[in-house]
C-alpha cells in the first residue's frame, strides 16, 4: 500500500500538469488575439468603404432652425394669428349669448306683462285690443340699448372672418411664389417639419369656410331676435347662437396641426 506522502506527491504532479481546456480549443475568450488583430489592422488588401450619405428626415428639416425669414416666417405668424383670431370670436360669440339672453328675458317679460294687463282690462271692462294687439306698451325699456349692443358684437365678428379670410388669400400667394421661385422637383419640400405651404393653406380654407358660414347664422339672429315673441322661437336662437352648428369640433384639430407643424406647440 502507498504510504500518505506518495500520494500526495502523485496528486501535486497531476495538479501542476493540468492544462487549460478552453485554450486548447481555441476558445477566444481565454486569451486577446492581439497579433490577428494587429494583422487586420495593417492588411492593405481590404477593400476601401465608400461613406454612405443618409438625407435628413422630415421630421429634421433645416428650415425649424435659427431666426424665420421669407415665406416660413409670414406662415408662421399667420398660424398665430389664426389661433389669436379664433379665441377672440369664442370670447364674442360668449357676449353675444349674455346679450341675447337678456334681449330673449325682456321680451317675455314684457309679453307677460301686456296679457297681465289684458287680463286686468277684461275683468274691469276695459278693452286693450285697439292698442295694437301685443305692443300695448311699444318697444320695452332697454331693449334698443341690447340691440345696439348685440350689432356691435355681430360688427366684430365681421372683421374677424375678413382677417381670416386675408390669412388664406397671403397663403395662397404664398404658394404661388414657392411654385415659383422652387425647381419641380422642390415644389413639395417642407417648410418646416413635414407640411408644405399647401397644407396651410388648405386648413386655412377649410376654417374659413366654417365661420363664413356662421357668420350668416350670427346675422339672422341678430336682425331677427327683438322682433320674434315666441319662446320656442326665441330659445332656438339662443341655442343656435351659443352651439355655432357650422364651426365643427375639427376646426381645433385643423388649427393644432398648424400651431404644432409651424412651431408654435
Amino acid at each position: 500500500m502507498e504510504n500518505k506522502n506518495q500520494r500526495k506527491g502523485r496528486s501535486s504532479r497531476k495538479k501542476s500538469g493540468k492544462q487549460n481546456p478552453a485554450r486548447d480549443k481555441g476558445d477566444p475568450t481565454a486569451e486577446p488575439c492581439t497579433e490577428r488583430a494587429t494583422e487586420l489592422e495593417g492588411d492593405d488588401d481590404l477593400p476601401s468603404r465608400t461613406p454612405v450619405h443618409i438625407p435628413p428626415s422630415p421630421g429634421s428639416s433645416t428650415h425649424v432652425t435659427g431666426p424665420l425669414q421669407g415665406s416660413a416666417r409670414v406662415v408662421k405668424d399667420h398660424c398665430a394669428d389664426w389661433h389669436n383670431y379664433m379665441q377672440k370670436w369664442d370670447t364674442l360669440n360668449d357676449k353675444g349669448f349674455v346679450v341675447a339672453n337678456k334681449i330673449s328675458n325682456l321680451i317675455l317679460q314684457s309679453r307677460e306683462t301686456e296679457e297681465a294687463e289684458k287680463a286686468t282690462m277684461k275683468t274691469t271692462g276695459l278693452d286693450g285690443s285697439s292698442e295694437g294687439g301685443g305692443t300695448m306698451g311699444g318697444m320695452p325699456d332697454g331693449l334698443e340699448q341690447l340691440c345696439n349692443e348685440f350689432t356691435e358684437i355681430h360688427n366684430g365678428m365681421v372683421k374677424l372672418v375678413a382677417k381670416m379670410s386675408n390669412i388664406t388669400e397671403h397663403f395662397k400667394g404664398i404658394c404661388n411664389l414657392e411654385m415659383q421661385t422652387s425647381s419641380s422637383t422642390e415644389n413639395n419640400a417642407p417648410l418646416f417639419k413635414t407640411w408644405p405651404v399647401e397644407y396651410f393653406y388648405e386648413n386655412s380654407m377649410e376654417l374659413e369656410d366654417m365661420y363664413c358660414k356662421e357668420l350668416k347664422v350670427k346675422r339672422t339672429v341678430v336682425q331677427d331676435i327683438a322682433h320674434q315673441t315666441n319662446r320656442d322661437v326665441l330659445m332656438t336662437y339662443m341655442s343656435t347662437w351659443q352651439h355655432q352648428p357650422y364651426i365643427e369640433d375639427k376646426a381645433t384639430t385643423l388649427l393644432e396641426s398648424m400651431l404644432h407643424e409651424s412651431g408654435h406647440r
